[in-house]
């Protein structure tokens, strides 16, 4: 849906997703300038192309699930940069949505914290309690990456099964947005 040089949007609905009880869809790709009439119109058509899907609610922004872009800045600190991945928006888009009628379904806060080093020993200890307990400590490397993505797809559905708004994607939509391509940036290759 768009308002040419003002806003647009995209409604996203998958039939078995299920929010808090409620037939749901999405809207994403959202974006806008700050022109609450445009803002007000495309939303407005937005739920009626989600009511016509058979949902019940539309959550947003979320670009087709929570495995792609999701949520919606609302406060940083100045001259803040977001992480890979986390929302960037202008931070009126928090004001045209408040205006019309949306609300907050969970809030999230992301930090940048300093890691702390610790005793040698200390880690000593934490090896030996992880080992009786039957697991393996094994460096990450890419090859190592890709030949357990089966397995961190699944865990994946696991560990965030219960999370708002969670949609499992199939395995190769995992693989093409966590496979190869992604673990150069978040796995340690030696030189």
């Amino acid at each position: 849906l768009c308002i040419r040089d003002r806003a647009r949007l995209a409604v996203f609905r998958q039939h078995d997703c299920v929010v808090e009880g409620k037939q749901a869809a999405w809207f994403g790709y959202f974006e806008a300038h700050d022109d609450a009439d445009a803002v007000d119109a495309l939303l407005a058509e937005a739920e009626r192309c989600a009511r016509d899907r058979g949902a019940e609610v539309l959550y947003g922004p979320i670009d087709f699930n929570t495995f792609g872009r999701y949520r919606l800045r609302v406060s940083a600190e100045s001259n803040a940069i977001p992480f890979p991945g986390e929302p960037y928006n202008p931070a009126y888009y928090a004001t045209l949505l408040d205006g019309a009628g949306y609300s907050r379904a969970k809030e999230y806060v992301t930090q940048i914290g300093r890691i702390r080093s610790r005793p040698l020993e200390e880690k000593r200890e934490m090896v030996g309690a992880v080992a009786e307990a039957g697991y393996e400590l094994a460096p990450l490397d890419g090859a190592g990456w890709l030949a357990a993505l089966p397995e961190i797809h699944a865990k994946a559905d696991q560990i965030f099964g219960d999370a708002f708004a969670y949609t499992p994607v199939p395995y190769d939509q995992f693989a093409a947005t966590h496979g190869s391509r992604w673990r150069g940036g978040c796995v340690h290759e030696p030189v």
